[in-house]
């Protein structure tokens, strides 16, 4: 114990002596132990004769670092501006993306520093790990640039921030409109280029409406046209370009059709008086009561058309007797092209069950042979020695509809079985409209019921 208590006071005694004769070494070593407080009491106990001022804010620059190192900004702050080197504080400020405080120690120690504030801060964020700047951080050294009067850095800023550090929108388009301002103020010269700029920005964003209204502002009347019609504004468009370039109307509303057809929006198309385009987003939509009904009241021309494409869709689905309806309604067209359509319909209803089928076919096939309305009905004798291609063709599905539906009657009415008998044998001459076993079946059946065996 004895040897190593003399060892030690050896020791003091050898530092002591270090730290009168040799003062900048002793700092160095208290530097070294990271003994701050040791290398500041040599520093201000030796007298100037043997250690200048530069070793003592040496020592003091040293503990300054330390306490970057450590997170005590504060401190640390405090000793860069005591040996006179506040722009390092600025330095470790920035690179930490401190910007408000850079700018408080700026103001207060050196105010020089302002109007590079900005693109310090820049080179601060890639020295400190190459970290992006916050939307907060940007606005702050934007601010800083503001104040220093140096408008066309705080307008670059502004326009520096986009949607990767920005994702509100709102906020964005709030950040760009303080450059329009400022340069509205301070940079006239650039006042124009700057509202394209964002113009073009909100119009890749999706924002047509806004840049339609930048557009206005600098007088880009084709641009800000084009936007409202981006942004389906029809009425801002219609308005800015009846004043402003007539020329442009026509385009608008082209694209205004080409938007309602896009969005099937048949009833615009009706109201704004397109009515083929309207009938085709009504038959595209398969509402095609709309359809028909329209082009009944204003393209009778067109009705054929629909009518027969409806029919076909009624067929393949086998709503056969639906078919038959809208034919009676609308009419059937006569051109030969249909006809097989009408054979299908005819085959179909002829060998039905329900009872109002061949009601339904004798009146649509009366429709089609007098081609409209029938007050009268023509009598067979004159559908037989008719030439006209529609009656040659389907007066045997007449004939035979025409029977079906009388045997069906009296079959309701339970009146005259022989009657039944004879129709039922009178329709076997058709057999060929409907299922040949089916006739005869029910023919025999008949016959059968009113005792007719011969």
């Amino acid at each position: 114990m004895g040897t190593g208590a003399s060892a030690s006071k050896k020791q003091q005694k050898q530092i002591a002596a270090l730290e009168e004769s040799k003062p900048k070494e002793a700092i160095d070593m208290y530097i070294q132990q990271l003994d701050w407080a040791s290398a500041m009491r040599v520093a201000e106990n030796s007298s100037h004769t043997q250690i200048d001022q530069d070793t003592v804010k040496e020592a003091m620059l040293h503990h300054a670092d330390y306490l970057v190192g450590q997170g005590k900004l504060a401190a640390a702050e405090t000793l860069f501006i005591q040996v006179g080197k506040p722009e390092l504080a600025v330095q470790v400020y920035l690179s930490k993306h401190m910007v408000d405080d850079a700018d408080r120690v700026c103001k207060q120690h050196c105010p020089q520093m302002r109007d590079d504030l900005f693109n310090s801060s820049g080179d601060g964020g890639q020295g400190g790990g190459g970290l992006a700047q916050s939307l907060e951080e940007i606005l702050d050294a934007a601010k800083i640039d503001e104040e220093a009067g140096n408008y066309s850095s705080a307008i670059d800023t502004y326009l520096s921030v986009t949607e990767t550090a920005c994702s509100d929108l709102d906020r964005l388009e709030e950040v760009w409109k303080n450059a329009t301002f400022l340069a509205m103020r301070h940079e006239r010269e650039r006042h124009d280029d700057i509202v394209a700029i964002i113009a073009k920005r909100l119009k890749i964003l999706g924002r047509f409406v806004a840049a339609a209204e930048y557009y206005e502002n600098i007088e880009a009347v084709r641009e800000a046209v084009n936007c409202y019609c981006d942004g389906e504004a029809w009425e801002k468009a219609r308005c800015l370009a009846e004043g402003r370039c007539p020329d442009m109307l026509r385009i608008i509303e082209e694209r205004y059709k080409r938007d309602l057809i896009t969005k099937g929006d048949g009833e615009q198309l009706m109201r704004m008086g397109d009515v083929s385009s309207a009938l085709e987003q009504f038959a595209r939509l398969g509402q095609w009561g709309k359809c028909l009904q329209l082009a009944a009241e204003k393209s009778p021309v067109m009705l054929k058309h629909y009518v027969i494409q409806y029919c076909k869709i009624l067929v393949n689905k086998g709503e056969f007797a639906e078919a038959c309806q809208a034919l009676i309604r609308y009419g059937p067209p006569i051109e030969q092209s249909n006809w097989e359509t009408y054979k299908h319909i005819c085959g179909a209803l002829l060998s039905s069950s329900d009872s109002t089928s061949p009601s339904l076919l004798r009146d649509m096939l009366l429709r089609l042979i007098k081609q409209g309305v029938v007050a009268i009905p023509p009598t067979p004798k004159t559908i037989m020695e008719s030439r006209e291609p529609a009656d040659v063709e389907f007066h045997k599905a007449l004939f035979a509809a025409h029977l079906q539906m009388v045997h069906g009657r009296f079959q309701e009415q339970m009146k005259n079985s022989e009657i039944c008998s004879r129709i039922s044998v009178a329709l076997c001459r058709y057999c060929a409209e409907f299922p040949v076993d089916r006739a005869f079946y029910e023919a025999g059946l008949a016959c059968k019921h009113a005792n007719m065996i011969n």
